[in-house]
């Protein structure tokens, strides 16, 4: 592989009996002569993919060079499909062509047909404009085609092929208009279907008529409109359908019972049809994010009784209704980020009791209540963050005790929730960019599994002793762009697993003694953009790791009052812009590390 061979001459490769694989991507190689591959009776495999191939002789594959099973020549500059012809003709034992990336423009009739062993033709990626009728035919083992990312458009005459074993066509990003019967003619065992990112604007309601088999539906990205009822009724073995990116302004009625997931996000649908309407047993997955659906009905989603993910977020709901989640007792991810929410009834949640995951993101919610979640046991992911919220209620967190994840960022929070204590199994809590005075280290001590606390862009003042004792898994403390004025002795104790601490961008004028103690994994620590005029000798106590300290941006005078005292393990040391007028022959000594 890339090499500058520019051509593969007669004998190039020849009595190797063993060789099954040849790789030669990437190189400068325009043409493969006669007689190029001769006498390799093992190979498998060859690879001529990022090439510059127009021409492949029809005899570069000779004696006993016929059990050749997959090629590759994508991205190389093929404009004519007769060469593949003559490849078809002359390795009757392939299995896998790969000809994407070239430029082809046209498929005659006859160019590709009457061969016995093909399984896999990618043609994506072409200028592919005509495909004359009946042009892929006999190929009784084709199972899979792509002519993704041509020119292919409804003018066309079909039907194109006639091939019985086809279950994949991938036929996105073209320039259909139009889905009618005749495009999917003689396709009779077709699984997936691939047609996103066309201009499709109808889609006929006997397109399906012949393609009974299929399970995957991709639709997405077109300019759909409307469906009809029927469009889809004939697919009783659909199991995945995408209709999103269009212009859908209601869900299709009656889809086949079976279907398992169904997105339609990014149209325009402002409701849901009510049950029965919405009648989907089997369905796991429904996307419907960024439409504009103002409610949620209670009861519409009722027949839903097997749904495991619901997506609604950037829509337009104002409120969750008690029993707009009716019937959904197997739920585990809801979605509702960034939609218009000012209130949760305090019982719109119990008939979710398997949720896993909530996500109420970006909305305007000010209160989280006791009933709120008091049903939802199994909770271990909960996104508040950017509402507008003030108060978590004390018993607000007593039911969800599996919590591992809790993100209550950007909000109007004043004070460390009460409702914190007891979540012995989180491992992130962010309550950034609140309105937070002060710590309450009784809160924050029972959260035993904690791993990231952060706490930046708020407006502590003080860091008191012992302020994060009983965090025995505490690896990140990020107290950034606070308005600490002071710490005491023993602030930042006893965490041994503690990696990082973030005291930028506060008001800090002196680091005591001990400050930072008992720390035997800690690596980072960042003090810049502070006040600083004295850190304490011994401010790292027991501090064995530490690899960087920033200091810029402070008011220290020199390196004996950066509290340098016991790092020897430094490689970073950091006091850009600060007043320091000398460093003296002591203030590095022991440093060995220090490269920066």
């Amino acid at each position: 592989d890339d090499n500058r061979f520019d051509s593969l001459g007669e004998a190039s490769l020849v009595d190797l009996p063993s060789l099954s694989e040849v790789t030669l991507a990437g190189n400068r190689i325009a043409q493969v002569q006669r007689g190029a591959f001769d006498k390799l009776p093992a190979l498998r495999r060859l690879d001529l993919s990022r090439n510059r191939v127009r021409r492949i002789h029809p005899e570069a594959f000779r004696q006993h060079s016929n059990t050749l099973e997959e090629l590759w020549l994508s991205a190389n500059a093929i404009d004519h499909v007769t060469e593949a012809r003559s490849l078809l003709d002359a390795v009757p034992r392939l299995r896998y062509l790969d000809l994407s990336y070239n430029y082809i423009e046209k498929i005659p009739f006859g160019a590709l047909r009457g061969h016995p062993t093909l399984e896999r033709l990618h043609l994506d990626h072409n200028r592919v404009q005509h495909i004359q009728r009946d042009a892929f035919t006999a190929m009784p083992a084709l199972r899979e085609l792509r002519l993704r990312n041509n020119s292919l458009s409804s003018f066309l005459d079909g039907p194109f092929w006639n091939l019985p074993a086809l279950k994949g066509l991938d036929l996105a990003y073209n320039y259909f208009r139009r889905l009618d019967p005749r495009l999917l003619a003689n396709l009779p065992l077709l699984r997936r279907l691939d047609l996103s990112g066309n201009a499709l604007e109808v889609v006929d309601p006997d397109a399906f008529l012949n393609t009974r088999a299929l399970e995957h539906v991709n639709l997405s990205r077109n300019a759909l409109v409307n469906l009809h009822p029927a469009t889809f009724r004939d697919l009783q073995g659909l199991f995945e359908l995408d209709l999103g990116w269009n212009r859908l302004r209601e869900l299709v009625p009656t889809l086949p019972p079976g279907l398992e997931y169904l997105y339609a996000p990014r149209n325009q649908l402002t409701a849901l049809p009510v049950a029965p309407k919405l009648a989907l047993p089997a369905l796991r997955l429904l996307d419907l994010t960024g439409n504009g659906i103002q409610r949620i009905m209670p009861g519409s989603l009722s027949t839903l009784g097997q749904l495991r993910w619901l997506h609604l977020g950037e829509n337009a709901l104002q409120t969750l209704e008690e029993g707009s989640l009716s019937g959904l007792a197997r739920l585990e991810v809801l979605d509702l980020h960034n939609n218009r929410l000012l209130s949760l009834d305090d019982k719109c949640l119990r008939d979710v009791p398997q949720l896993k995951q909530l996500n109420l993101h970006g909305n305007r919610l000010e209160r989280l209540g006791t009933q709120h979640l008091e049903k939802n046991v199994h909770l271990t992911h909960l996104d508040l963050s950017h509402n507008q919220l003030n108060s978590i209620e004390p018993n607000a967190l007593a039911s969800s005790r599996a919590l591992q994840e809790l993100d209550a960022s950007n909000n109007a929070l004043t004070e460390l929730p009460e409702a914190l204590q007891g979540l012995s199994t989180v491992q992130l809590l962010d309550l950034a960019n609140n309105r937070l005075k002060a710590l309450n280290p009784s809160a924050l001590s029972s959260m035993k599994s904690l791993s990231e606390l952060r706490l930046a862009r708020n407006k502590l003042q003080q860091l008191q002793q012992n302020a994060f004792h009983g965090l025995p898994h505490l690896a990140l403390l990020d107290l950034d762009s606070n308005e600490l004025t002071s710490m005491e002795t023993n602030a930042v104790r006893s965490l041994p697993e503690l990696k990082a601490i973030r005291l930028g961008r506060n008001k800090l004028l002196t680091v005591p003694t001990a400050a930072f103690t008992d720390l035997p994994q800690l690596q980072s620590a960042e003090l810049q953009e502070n006040q600083l005029t004295n850190i304490a000798s011994n401010a790292f106590s027991d501090v064995p790791q530490l690899l960087l300290l920033n200091l810029s941006y402070n008011q220290l005078t020199g390196l004996n009052h950066a509290g340098l005292k016991n790092l020897k393990s430094l490689e970073v040391l950091d006091v850009s812009h600060n007043q320091v007028a000398r460093v003296g022959s002591g203030n590095l000594e022991g440093m060995e590390w220090l490269v920066e």
